[in-house]
């Protein structure tokens, strides 16, 4: 049996039936968790998500949304960008994401190229954005992402506004927004995410709640299988697929808890929220693993105890590794096991005294983390091997809905992406270019039938740019690109 099907009700459906069968099936549990500017935590259940989602989403049709128009997101990472998207996607809208840290023009090309009608965003946004509202027709609205606003513009609204709008609309004819977030189907466009451009003009990768949906599905299978206690922390931009799908589309399969937090607040956020489960990228280990450096180095006795203990986890991981280099970092995996007794006693030293300290900074509660979007180091792997961390990278991009290859919780190859994610094909090219297909990739770029052309082989894989090395066990190493991505540096 799959792992999925341990779990009744995670199926493939669209994110509007998600939401729904979340309020309906688990709508006391909570589903968002952040801290407010004041820096006090705040909490909304699943039914009050659900509440929120059907004001917003039923005042953007009271402002003409209608099935298939499309709507962008540009704000940083906050519980905000979920209602904006769930009130999108339950108008039966798509959703285009825009990073707020492009440019004005980056900003009217995407708008204008998707034919946006109504954009969210942030206040800190909203001048660079009037700056080219000339430059883009078809936008008609501007949501700010705040209860309220004084500007008296009247294409600038809040959402004390919009979900005034809806709750009016709710109470007329409540059949309404029942009807239109029931319309939409699994093969239905969802989103639109713009590629960096490093290669010429953005291009918006078109995914459908289908593609979306197995995405999610495919990463369940693939790691530990979630608990109803999880919290997954958020803190990458949600305009990148990588935390929109791996994050907050998985957490909405398992009716789990997203806490929200940045970069700059990340270590604080990580003792309050205490997640058990979270996504990163290789910039944000090595800057942990820095931190951790420069702390021990602030006296000779310290700097000395981090190089030993470090030293004799390294040395555990050597003897952990088996002829291949694999190492097994599952949940149940004992640390300890298959040592000598003199390396066995060193390791439980050093853990006492330093690793298990450096876990305790999850407050005991950390489960294991992904990192994609960028190699991570091999050594900087096994330092956090090392330390008991547990880590499984990953490789992806926007068009394949992120990871199609993935290391293995009882098998992790430091140096390597990991073997193919289930239900995904993968092949190497003559040059050794990574193919691949599956319900996951994208069918089509908006707006660009060219460059959908050129982005597929004729049998339906997808060339990714990236030159591979076959390793052990189907494992692969990336080792060169033949075309820039775009790698997150959050």
């Amino acid at each position: 049996m799959d792992k999925i099907n341990e779990k009744w009700y995670i199926t493939q459906q669209t994110f509007p039936e998600l939401l729904q069968r979340n309020v309906e099936e688990f709508g006391t549990r909570r589903a968002q968790w952040w801290r407010t500017p004041s820096r006090e935590t705040n909490s909304i259940t699943y039914s009050g998500l659900g509440q929120i989602v059907a004001e917003l989403s039923s005042g953007l049709i009271k402002l003409g949304i209608d099935k298939g128009d499309r709507v962008s997101i540009m704000a940083h990472t906050c519980p905000q960008w979920v209602w904006a998207d769930y009130s999108i996607l339950s108008a039966a809208g798509i959703t285009v994401c825009i990073y707020p840290t492009l440019s004005a023009n980056e900003i009217a090309y995407i708008i204008n190229d998707s034919g946006s009608r109504i954009l969210y965003l942030q206040e800190e946004n909203l001048q660079k954005v009037l700056a080219v509202r000339d430059r883009i027709p078809t936008m008609e609205k501007l949501i700010l992402l705040q209860d309220d606003t004084s500007h008296d513009n009247p294409d600038i609204l809040d959402l004390n506004r919009v979900r005034h709008k809806g709750k009016k609309l709710l109470t007329d004819d409540r059949s309404l927004y029942e009807r239109r977030w029931k319309s939409v189907g699994l093969h239905d466009k969802m989103t639109i995410v713009y590629t960096s451009g490093t290669t010429g003009k953005p291009k918006g990768a078109a995914h459908t709640h289908f593609s979306m949906n197995a995405a999610c599905l495919r990463d369940m299978n693939s790691v530990p299988q979630l608990r109803d206690d999880d919290v997954f922390l958020s803190f990458l931009p949600l305009s990148h697929t990588y935390e929109r799908q791996c994050g907050h589309g998985t957490a909405m399969h398992g009716a789990v808890t997203v806490a929200y937090s940045s970069p700059i607040a990340l270590v604080e956020d990580l003792q309050i929220f205490r997640p058990t489960v979270f996504m990163s990228v290789p910039r944000i280990y090595e800057r942990i693993y820095m931190a951790m450096k420069e702390k021990a180095s602030q006296s000779p006795v310290k700097k000395a105890i981090f190089n030993y203990a470090l030293k004799i986890g390294l040395a555990v991981v050597k003897a952990r590794s088996d002829a291949n280099g694999f190492v097994d970092m599952s949940e149940d995996a004992d640390l300890f096991g298959g040592l000598g007794l003199g390396l066995k006693l060193k390791y439980k030293l050093v853990d006492k005294i330093l690793f298990s300290k450096v876990r305790q900074l999850l407050r005991g509660r950390y489960r294991f983390a992904f990192s994609a979007a960028g190699s991570l180091p091999a050594d900087l792997c096994r330092v956090f091997m090392a330390m008991g961390i547990r880590i499984y990278e990953g490789y992806g991009a926007t068009e394949t809905c992120n990871t199609v290859n993935l290391n293995r919780p009882d098998k992790v190859l430091p140096g390597s992406v990991g073997c193919l994610s289930p239900g995904v094909e993968g092949r190497m090219a003559e040059d050794g270019e990574w193919l691949v297909r599956g319900d996951n990739n994208i069918k089509e770029y908006w707006n660009a039938p060219d460059a959908t052309e050129n982005a597929f082989t004729e049998d339906g894989f997808y060339k990714t740019g990236d030159i591979v090395e076959m390793l052990a066990e189907g494992y692969i190493k990336i080792v060169d690109r033949k075309a820039g991505l775009m790698v997150l540096d959050t």
